[in-house]
């Protein structure tokens, strides 16, 4: 197949179809290839709500992408029609406190009767040129098991986990329990106030271990939310306002859509002073009330008996559910993580190193580590506790040996601290560290909790 160059721009593949980026015309034919696609059987109707939400990011109304040429698509020049395609979103996390872009490519699609040719490959050649041209030294994906580990991706950062609740089996209220408090659905005058309560759950300032990555949101992207996006997408969160007498104290986000099953809380966060535990009893109720009033993604369904608590591997929340009423417990799928520029990352990143080794026994580290990836490598070199240098770096038969390895890949699970170094190792017998490097890497790269939001 024709290699896409750093600049794709239109390319003809050998097979004559062509890959290139998306214009304002290509809007319907997008839209009927999502429709086709994301049905949940193939005798089921069109997918009514993904199209929309694709006229929302191509429309140049989403904020997080560049409008109609926000798709690179594959188009057959037989018939006219895109035949794969996906979007790019840009968003903006932090690592430790140093904000880095990230390039999202959201929602990945083929036609049925042109998979297995390689159009995925090329279509995301021409994304990852274009997000590192934009600067981001990061992408991210919430992809289908094992698939996106061809194009360089990693399982590396916590996605979900979750704790149910049986609605059926929440308590009553108490006859002299104070009224419960109120949840009602967001407007803009509350977005100074959900930035407030956001910022102070994502940085966890009141937790004892704080989030390593997390996703930044601005007034914009709040605004959006709330009302811009189309009703009928059902990408993006739903935002509520908890208020306990006529004072607001926090927020619950949820799926705009629920299931026939559940309904899924992707975010709770009170406001300091306020009591999670004495809220709580209320707030669930509330939710329980209001879930069968959340459309369905297609035709009604009886009322959901469930409430999806989706916050993390383990949240305070989860602690606080009524015994009789938990249900199962899911641990955390995962983000799927590409670093092309390793070195430049961990140059990024390098300040948040330095405090680590700050604070521990190894403080005014001098030396050098080198971490080898079996198909290349990184170098990192202290001077007095300072990284001065990472470079990229290879093993020869007879050179310079490496102190560290993991296989391709694996360094970002300990990278995003989503895996401790003796974790790797118990999981990968070819992930190891000589006793010096493995204490300086425990120190740089300590295992922590994460809370990337997705921002569709």
């Amino acid at each position: 197949m024709t290699t896409l160059p750093t600049d794709p721009g239109q390319r003809v593949r050998d097979d004559g179809l062509i890959v290139r980026w998306s214009t304002a015309a290509d809007l319907a034919a997008i839209q009927a290839l999502y429709a086709y696609v994301f049905r949940g059987k193939a005798d089921e109707p069109l997918n009514e709500r993904t199209p929309v939400w694709v006229a929302d990011v191509l429309g140049g109304r989403h904020p997080l992408a560049t409008g109609a040429d926000a798709c690179v698509v594959v188009v057959d020049p037989a018939s006219g029609a895109i035949v794969a395609s996906t979007l790019r979103l840009s968003a903006t996390w932090e690592y430790a406190g140093i904000a880095f872009g990230v390039g999202r490519p959201e929602v990945v699609a083929t036609h049925p009767d042109y998979r297995n040719r390689g159009l995925i490959r090329d279509l995301f050649a021409a994304f990852h040129a274009r997000s590192a041209a934009a600067g981001e030294l990061v992408q991210g994906i919430t992809g289908i098991p094992y698939f996106y580990r061809q194009l360089g991706y990693e399982f590396a950062l916590d996605l979900g986990g979750s704790q149910a609740c049986v609605i059926g089996a929440l308590p009553a209220q108490a006859a002299d329990a104070p009224p419960d408090p109120l949840v009602r659905l967001a407007t803009l005058d509350d977005i100074p106030f959900l930035r407030l309560v956001y910022e102070r759950e994502r940085t966890r300032q009141h937790h004892a271990m704080p989030l390593l990555v997390s996703a930044r949101i601005d007034a914009v992207y709040w605004r959006w939310q709330i009302a811009g996006q189309h009703p009928r997408s059902a990408e993006g969160f739903q935002t509520w306002v908890i208020s306990a007498g006529d004072h607001d104290v926090g927020y619950v986000l949820t799926r705009r859509v629920r299931g026939e099953r559940s309904w899924t809380i992707i975010g709770l966060a009170l406001e300091p002073g306020a009591s999670l535990a004495a809220l709580m009893p209320g707030i669930l109720r509330r939710l329980a009330a209001l879930a069968p009033t959340i459309e369905t993604w297609r035709e009604p369904h009886p009322a959901p008996i469930m409430l999806e608590f989706m916050l993390g591997a383990a949240h305070p929340v989860y602690d606080l559910l009524p015994n009789a009423a938990r249900g199962v417990r899911e641990q955390p799928y995962a983000w799927y993580i590409r670093v092309a520029d390793l070195p430049q990352f961990i140059q990024r990143i390098a300040p948040a190193l330095e405090r680590r080794l700050l604070g521990s026994p190894l403080a005014g580290y001098d030396g050098m580590v080198r971490l080898d990836f079996y198909r290349d490598g990184v170098q990192l070199q202290f001077q007095r506790g300072r990284l001065v240098a990472a470079t990229p770096w290879r093993s020869s038969q007879w050179g310079e040996r490496a102190q560290a390895h993991f296989p391709p890949g694996v360094f970002l699970q300990l990278l995003f601290g989503r895996r401790s170094l003796n974790e790797l190792a118990y999981s990968f017998p070819d992930a190891y560290a000589d006793g010096d490097a493995g204490a300086l890497l425990e120190v740089l790269f300590p295992k922590q909790q994460s809370w990337a939001l997705p921002q569709d």
